[in-house]
């Protein structure tokens, strides 16, 4: 990111979008290895955009299909830990539809966030690292611990 003068806002980095198909929602803190389902935790989105956060040290958040076959998450470190997470966000959009087909208004949605509208981020340029990761839940869950065990920041 470039800014041209110091901005105090909140960033996406990043957001993944998932058809409505991919309705299973986990938390994963790596240092414990330990997977929760928060599906019965995660608001409705549709017409006020609310969601299920979750802040651990290291660790993110994944979707997943109901096989658990397919997933898609998003890994991080927290800021007091080093990295640049600030929290997590699951959000949920079944809108109108329980099509899941790609051009319709159902999806679900996963987010490492920085700030929450309180962070200063500086002029010029700035970096900041997350990593995204797509397999079956099981191995999205090893490769988080493979970057827990090397230090990714």
């Amino acid at each position: 990111m470039v800014l041209p003068a110091a901005t105090l806002g909140t960033m996406a980095i990043p957001t993944g979008y998932l058809r409505g198909n991919f309705n299973r929602f986990w938390t994963y803190d790596a240092p414990s290895k330990i997977l929760t389902e928060v599906t019965s935790r995660v608001p409705n989105g549709c017409g006020n955009n609310s969601a299920y956060t979750f802040n651990p040290n290291y660790g993110g958040v994944i979707i997943s299909d109901a096989t658990r076959a397919y997933a898609m998450g998003v890994y991080g470190v927290s800021i007091p830990k080093g990295g640049p997470v600030s929290f997590y966000g699951l959000y949920s959009y079944p809108c109108g539809s329980s099509d899941t087909s790609e051009d319709v208004w159902n999806f679900n949605v996963w987010a490492a966030v920085r700030g929450n509208g309180d962070v200063l981020f500086p002029a010029g340029d700035s970096s900041y690292n997350t990593y995204v990761i797509t397999e079956s839940l099981q191995n999205v869950t090893a490769l988080m611990d493979d970057l827990y065990r090397t230090g990714a920041r």
